[in-house]
């Protein structure tokens, strides 16, 4: 049976492990593979710790037993769990942000291809239109590995949707796993054409009028569009076997 976004962020834990197992595959599927990294988080509803992917798998791979839940420092509450070391990154996110409820750290092969020459994104596309004026440039190329790093990405992110890293990849941030996902797909997807597009020269972005009207409909219909969003790539998912 298909998930809805409601179920993207269920009561249980063993729900929420499956959800998040969800969406690192949903990210898989979305181009967001890289070998065995990149990791996906929600907060525990039980408690002050997080639910995440552990290290070791690649996003395809992970089900709901690979998702570990963690303390609010982010150590493994179970003995002998393995988690990223860039635990940080998602610990100082959720403590600057109290509206995010899940978070996307993910390597594309564009997202990192254009962080090498961009600082902001253009927005050529409707998929850039949610990042307008909400996406955040990461300057460093290191791992967010330290308390301090994390607090700097987490600044740097200020009330933002997304974060670009440089050399890295990218951080979704979302109220919950649908949200986060959504935003890591659609991020990408824009800057997939922006890469594209530059093979031809330099892209040019889409007009202030056309801009203000799009990104009026869009946040005017955000939770819309994002349920839908989420439930479609949740079906994709499971067309293919995921």
């Amino acid at each position: 049976m298909t998930a809805t976004r409601a179920e993207a962020a269920p009561a249980s834990a063993q729900a929420l492990r499956e959800s998040v197992a969800r969406s690192c595959r949903i990210l898989a599927h979305q181009g967001h593979d890289h070998l065995c990294f990149g990791h996906v988080s929600v907060r525990d509803p039980a408690g002050s710790g997080l639910l995440v992917k552990v290290a070791g798998l690649g996003l395809e791979e992970v089900r709901a037993d690979d998702v570990a839940a963690t303390d609010s420092a982010g150590a493994a509450i179970e003995p002998g769990v393995q988690l990223h070391d860039e635990m940080p990154l998602h610990t100082e996110i959720y403590r600057a942000r109290p509206d995010v409820g899940a978070i996307v750290h993910t390597h594309p092969s564009t997202v990192a291809i254009l962080s090498l020459f961009e600082q902001s994104l253009l927005i050529t596309s409707q998929d850039a239109v949610p990042f307008r004026n909400r996406l955040a440039f990461y300057p460093s190329s290191d791992l967010v590995t330290t308390v301090e790093q994390g607090r700097e990405l987490a600044a740097t992110l200020g009330g933002g949707r997304a974060a670009v890293l440089r050399a890295h990849g990218l951080v979704a941030v979302g109220a919950d796993l649908a949200e986060a996902t959504v935003n890591a797909v659609l991020l990408e997807r824009a800057m997939r054409t922006n890469l594209a597009a530059s093979a031809l020269g330099r892209p040019e972005p889409i007009g202030a009028a056309d801009l203000d009207a799009l990104e009026r409909r869009f946040e005017h219909d955000r939770d819309r569009r994002i349920e839908r969003l989420w439930d479609y790539l949740v079906r994709t998912l499971e067309r293919a076997g995921g």
